[in-house]
């Protein structure tokens, strides 16, 4: 439920009961154009495998970056694991991590802090990462013609507290700021700016 109305407020019959199209990632010719039927997203996109004799796996990961410039100025980098458990026994596993520069001659950021945080999501378990790393330590990420684009592989390994099970995962990412500028056009009142600002710059 939205606070305001959002349009549009009426949809055709033929599209079966599927609202709101314009949040979807989708051709306006999968929702019944005159000459189709609505076929909506669906299906399975991605590979399908069984899972057994395990006593969780992981389900998902989301990993976001951002810049904390109070104080010492750092970077963070928020890790959400989503956690299926697959049988009653044992506590939710415990999480160790690596970040390594993915360019040789970079230097290996040297983790500042670190806090882990545990909550419930429906009957799944997520186990919630937030690494610091000192900014002096990251190499930062430009856009092409711009600086280098520097990125680092970020490993993540949870164990079972008996040790029985152990799951990894990595992934590919980068360190950068953007803003957008829309500062007034100097003798113009009336223009404004439109431009990406990355890393300050």
């Amino acid at each position: 439920e939205y606070p305001h109305v959002v349009p549009p407020v009426s949809f055709p019959d033929v599209q079966h009961g599927e609202k709101h199209r314009n949040f979807l990632r989708k051709s306006p010719s999968s929702f019944s154009w005159d000459w189709g039927p609505a076929f909506v997203p669906a299906g399975i996109w991605n590979p399908v495998h069984l899972v057994y004799g395990q006593e969780f796996y992981l389900s998902d990961v989301d990993v976001t970056t951002g810049r904390n410039d109070t104080g010492v100025s750092s970077w963070n980098v928020k890790v959400v694991l989503d956690f299926v458990k697959l049988t009653n026994r044992g506590e939710l596993p415990e999480v160790t991590y690596t970040l390594k520069p993915i360019i040789t001659g970079v230097k290996h950021p040297e983790i500042h802090s670190n806090i882990i945080r545990f909550r419930r999501k429906g009957k799944d378990d997520v186990i919630v990462v937030t690494l610091e790393f000192v900014a002096s330590d990251i190499e930062v990420w430009y856009p092409r013609g711009y600086g280098d684009q520097h990125l680092y592989n970020l490993t993540l390994k949870a164990v079972t507290s008996h040790g029985s099970y152990c799951e990894s995962t990595s992934r590919i990412i980068g360190f950068r700021t953007v803003e957008l500028n829309q500062d007034k056009l100097d003798g113009d009142g009336n223009q404004r700016k439109f431009e990406f600002i990355i890393n300050g710059k």
